[in-house]
């Protein structure tokens, strides 16, 4: 009945349960590292120890890995940076990987768990321990599990974003920049972001927050090519990689298929009523501006992009780090039990209902282990994902 999801219910399951635990039973510190240990052991099982799922792997990771000179080859690593378009410093970040090992395993692993500590990071400046487990489980549902099989080079952009926002709130500038500049160097939509350092900073008032949701709606029926009136001007002024990306995907069908109206955008006008009810809530936390701010974003673009699937899953997704903090910081702030366990139960539950939905029929997340029984090897790997790639991309597998 599960499908291909089984194994990530079965993970998101047991975080529920920890998270219950984390949250509504009075427990000493001791008990809270355990519980931040076992999640995070697990989760490097998990992640860190997976087989070839997805497809990025393919497409771009494992040839890479494999042909990168480890970084004591100067000469070879050099001329491999100035060669490549991939981004020089995850390259650089790749070399230095090669020295330790030629596995790709290994690779997956350290790129795991720098994204691990990373995450650490960022999560210990705005939430408490007990909150761990429900973090995890609104990151892995709202496209963390995508970042993280897929997105290598994106993540690592936008983790170091997500360490810039505590500039962003200081009003530095120059480390915000640097910051997002080493970013740049690991994916070209630390671009992106670079502009939110004039708007998330800003405490937008209830009446605000109500317009821009309205906005979106509006601008969902009446502008639905939206994004082809700026989105050629916009990419041929930033030029380069992007404008190439464009030009590519604006051609494809596979990325022009107009999603419409659908389930995904009803789950974001329901977050957004959400969050509207707890407004008055959540404004009074300073450390909710920021993401409010981000989550306003995240509607315009993917309404923006509705009729532009690449722009609804990948740039849209940028944003979706406000949902990760909003709801950890809100169950913070509600003293009413009841409400409590409502909005426990939703950012539970909702992860899950996603995850199902997008993975229970998708053999390319037919989830594999190195670590645990016979795992398939690359090249069975390699050979069902050259049969089944362009059903995958047509949505025979939705």
């Amino acid at each position: 009945m599960l499908g291909y999801s089984e194994p990530y219910i079965l993970l998101m399951t047991f975080f529920a349960l920890i998270s219950a635990f984390q949250i509504f039973v009075k427990v000493d510190n001791t008990i809270q590292n355990i519980c931040v240990f076992v999640i995070d052991a697990t989760l490097i099982l998990f992640l860190g120890f997976r087989g070839y799922i997805l497809t990025d792997w393919a497409i771009i990771y494992k040839d890479l890995y494999t042909t990168m000179p480890p970084l004591y080859k100067i000469a070879e690593t050099w001329h491999y940076i100035t060669e490549s378009t991939l981004d020089p410093l995850f390259l650089a970040y790749t070399s230095i990987c090669k020295c330790f090992s030629g596995e790709y395993q290994f690779f997956v692993l350290i790129n795991f768990l720098t994204d691990l500590i990373l995450i650490h990071i960022v999560f210990n400046r705005y939430l408490d321990k007990k909150y761990w487990a429900f973090f995890i489980i609104i990151y892995l549902g709202f496209n963390g599990l995508i970042f993280e099989g897929n997105l290598m080079r994106n993540t690592k952009s936008l983790l170091l974003f997500l360490l810039s926002l505590k500039y962003i709130q200081e009003r530095k500038f120059c480390k915000f920049l640097i910051l997002n500049i080493i970013g740049l160097g690991f994916h070209w939509t630390s671009l992106l972001l670079l502009p939110t350092y004039f708007l998330l900073h800003i405490r937008i008032s209830m009446k605000t927050f109500v317009i821009i949701t309205l906005s979106t709606v509006v601008l969902f029926f009446i502008t639905p090519y939206l994004v082809e009136l700026l989105g050629k001007p916009i990419a041929t002024i930033i030029g380069g990689d992007v404008l190439d990306k464009y030009n590519a995907y604006s051609t494809d069908e596979v990325y022009r298929r107009s999603k419409g109206f659908g389930l995904g955008d009803i789950q974001r006008y329901t977050i957004a009523m959400i969050i509207l009810i707890f407004y008055n809530i959540l404004k009074k936390d300073k450390r909710s501006t920021a993401f409010i701010n981000a989550f306003c974003i995240h509607l315009l673009i993917a309404t923006i992009g509705s009729d532009f699937e690449i722009i609804l899953d990948r740039l849209s997704a940028l944003f979706l780090f406000s949902i990760w903090f909003i709801f950890p910081i809100l169950l913070d702030n509600l003293n009413n039990i009841r409400n409590k366990l409502i909005i426990f139960a939703i950012f539970t539950l909702l992860p899950m209902a996603k995850l199902y939905k997008t993975l229970r029929h998708d053999p390319f997340v037919n989830y594999d282990n190195v670590l645990i029984g016979k795992h398939k090897t690359y090249e069975e790997r390699l050979e069902f994902y050259n049969e089944n790639y362009q059903k995958l991309l047509q949505g025979e597998f939705k």
